[in-house]
């Protein structure tokens, strides 16, 4: 039989290695548990990490979007400095002049009752080339029923005279109805009508552009206007002949045109001999009225003006046509 000591020593042997195999047992078991926990730490760590990196995506995006709205907010309000709906800057009377005084001419017609002054506008020509006027049909008034061979003095600015007669167009417009609403027109003529020598002629007043007519939109309530014409107040007398100068005023329109179809009114001075000529908004320079009357009050005085564009549009636009 064995001997004791030896069974000893199995025991103490075989408890030896069942005690390594238990921690080695335990020690791989913890060891796994351990890889187990720092790929869950791994896990989460990259979890988060999409999850940041998604939420810097999104955020990325928004930056993005907002800076393309930015730009897009920026155009727009270069677009709005340069649009036409901020206000121009107007034009100053020296050029209205230098636009449209050659058009505004000296009026003297003799009439029944004598001679009348007044101003006129060229508006454009006849099928025969003859330039037209359009003035007032109080400037005239009498001379379609006069048996005189006499002409109206037609003196454009800083041009020698020419002659002129009434002329109207049956079928746009009666005399009547140019009597009752003002206005008249007047065709330059070559022959020096009434002169004793029938072939006297004068130059030829030659014109290849006209007054630019006003929109009936473009007439607004404050609208600055500058009115030029021939009144008596301007004429001079030199070595016993009268020189009319071209005088300018301006002013605003005074009452609303949209409340007054044919007409409106002017803050700027208009005097006898004003009548017929031309009424010029300082915005663009275009053709707005005929300057008709003046309306004295107890201390100031308004003008009234005949709106070209109604005017224009109520007789088939033949002013237009008259300018092709």
């Amino acid at each position: 039989m064995p001997s004791k000591k030896i069974i000893i020593r199995v025991v103490i042997f075989s408890s030896i290695i069942i005690g390594i195999f238990i921690v080695g047992i335990l020690g791989y078991l913890g060891v796994n548990k351990y890889k187990d926990k720092i790929n869950l730490e791994k896990q989460e760590i990259e979890d988060q990490r999409k999850l940041i990196e998604s939420d810097l995506e999104e955020q990325k995006a928004k930056i993005e979007n907002l800076e393309s709205k930015l730009i897009e907010t920026q155009k727009e309000q270069s677009n709005l400095v340069r649009s036409s709906d901020l206000p121009k800057q107007a034009l100053t009377p020296s050029q209205i002049i230098n636009a449209n005084a050659k058009y505004v001419v000296a009026v003297a017609c003799h009439t029944q009752d004598g001679i009348a002054l007044g101003s006129g506008v060229i508006v454009g020509s006849a099928n025969n080339g003859n330039l037209i006027i359009l003035t007032n049909y109080h400037v005239i008034d009498g001379f379609y029923a006069s048996d005189t061979n006499s002409s109206c003095i037609i003196t454009p600015y800083q041009k020698p005279v020419h002659h002129a007669k009434p002329v109207y167009f049956s079928n746009i417009v009666s005399i009547q109805e140019m009597r009752s609403r003002d206005w008249a027109l007047l065709e330059i003529t070559n022959l020096a009508t009434g002169a004793k020598d029938s072939n006297v002629y004068r130059p030829t007043l030659v014109l290849d552009t006209f007054p630019k007519l006003c929109n009936a939109s473009e007439l607004k309530l404050g609208s600055e206007i500058v009115i030029l014409g021939y009144p008596s107040i301007g004429s001079n007398t030199v070595s016993g002949y009268t020189v009319r100068e071209l005088i300018v005023t301006e002013g605003i329109i005074s009452s609303s045109p949209e409340d007054w179809e044919d007409d409106f009114a002017t803050s700027a001075k208009i005097d006898h001999g004003s009548s017929g000529g031309g009424g010029f908004l300082k915005t663009n320079g275009c053709y707005a009225g005929i300057p008709s009357f003046g309306i004295t009050g107890e201390i100031e005085s308004l003008g009234r003006l005949i709106n070209v564009p109604t005017l224009n549009s109520k007789f088939y636009n033949f002013i237009s046509e008259l300018q092709k």
